[in-house]
């Protein structure tokens, strides 16, 4: 089999790798329905297995150098990093149909944080009781300097006694 010398790197010849994308991850690649790939060293490319984690999130652990720090990545941010224009920096990544485990590069989107909270409560992906980590981070911040449970429940819409009992469990 012929090896060509490319953007991917000394890599045997492969019609399908004009249509992947290499992450900052050097030697590591996706294409546009989530799959990962690995440069072997004989240049042939293999397919790698990231498991699911606990959230439902499919991830794996890459280096970005050889010998350097490993990182547990989600592919969902990769395929994005790869394929979606970001202009404004938005920091995280949204599954559009809500599956967590579908990584295609149509259903994922750039958001901000406030963007996904809004987003998975208008899909039924978060109850209207369930807090988000954000909003309790903000609840015990405001406790800390300061605010009754009655104020800060003010702000979020709850009573203060909701406050007491969130901010509790979260010790």
């Amino acid at each position: 089999m012929k090896k060509s010398m490319n953007k991917f790197g000394n890599v045997k010849y492969n019609p399908y790798l004009s249509s992947m994308k290499e992450t900052k991850y050097t030697g590591y690649f996706v294409d546009r329905d989530g799959n990962l790939f690995s440069n072997r060293r004989n240049g042939s490319l293999r397919k790698l297995n990231p498991k699911t984690d606990m959230h439902g999130y499919i991830k794996t652990t890459l280096q970005a150098t050889p010998g350097g720090k490993k990182d547990k990545v989600a592919i969902h941010r990769l395929v994005a990093e790869a394929y979606i224009p970001n202009p404004l920096n938005k920091r995280t990544v949204n599954h559009k149909n809500g599956i967590k485990t579908d990584n295609r590069v149509e259903n994922l989107e750039w958001m901000t944080d406030q963007e996904q909270i809004i987003h998975s409560y208008e899909n039924g992906l978060r109850k209207k009781n369930q807090r988000s980590i954000k909003d309790v981070e903000t609840m015990a911040y405001l406790k800390s300097i300061g605010w009754a449970f009655s104020k800060i429940g003010d702000e979020f819409g709850i009573t203060g006694q909701s406050v007491y009992g969130i901010l509790k469990k979260r010790k």
